[in-house]
């Protein structure tokens, strides 16, 4: 008698570990069910329409096109971006020469010496005539034309060609015929402490030959004081 009893409690025993197995493979069933996610047709996002690199619309052909990219330099210069921002070039100004023909042997002949202080004096006209909304003769007086000679005929030393690029675009010409030209760039850079020395020496050298007006030195000063930050 105590062995049948014995036989009953054990099945007893079983049958509820069997009801609590059980119980929790639906337990466990019903919470992967509930974390389910139920699948749903994509929808792919709106497009945005980006327009960059818009240069290379009518772009035949350019330097090393065959193995190498366009470099950053250029094409931020294509962009209209500031190649001065490129992190590469940090603590150095930098000047582009642009040249447009059809033969590359004519226009790759830049010249440090010969070219650069036509960039610069560039430069420092447009720095002088930022922002201004009449003749910068009339707000700097003889000292603006003579400032910017003085610039065309310094010497300038530490300058280096940092690189240079050329691209081949077809062009719609003014009789609406197609033809090619070439835009050749020239990268040249220098060192930015080295070269804000010489040009603050250029324009402390810079001795107008007219009398300049109290207003007309005082323009010429605020400019002198605060050259680089637009520069």
């Amino acid at each position: 008698m105590c062995r049948k009893l014995s036989v009953l409690y054990n099945r007893h025993v079983l049958l509820k570990g069997f009801l609590k197995i059980g119980t929790c493979l639906f337990l466990a069933a019903c919470a992967t069910e509930e974390v389910k996610t139920p699948i749903l047709p994509w929808t792919p996002p709106e497009r945005q329409v980006i327009v960059q690199n818009a240069f290379l619309s009518d772009v035949l052909d350019y330097k090393d096109s065959s193995w190498k990219g366009i470099p950053a330099w250029a094409a931020a210069y294509f962009n209209g971006d500031d190649i001065e921002d490129l992190p590469q070039y940090r603590d150095k100004y930098l000047f582009v020469s642009k040249q447009t023909g059809g033969d590359l042997n004519i226009l790759d002949q830049f010249s440090i010496e010969k070219d650069f202080p036509l960039l610069i004096a560039n430069r420092v006209q447009k720095r002088f005539t930022h922002n201004l909304n009449t003749y910068p003769d009339a707000v700097y007086g003889a000292f603006f034309e003579e400032a910017v000679k003085a610039f065309y005929d310094a010497k300038f030393q530490g300058v280096l060609k940092e690189d240079d690029f050329w691209m081949r675009r077809r062009e719609t010409r003014e009789d609406r015929t197609e033809g090619e030209t070439i835009d050749f760039l020239t990268l040249a850079s220098a060192d930015r402490r080295f070269l804000v020395s010489q040009i603050n020496a250029v324009l402390s050298s810079v001795k107008p030959s007219e009398e300049i007006t109290r207003d007309q030195a005082t323009a010429v000063m605020r400019v002198k004081n605060n050259f680089f930050s637009d520069f």
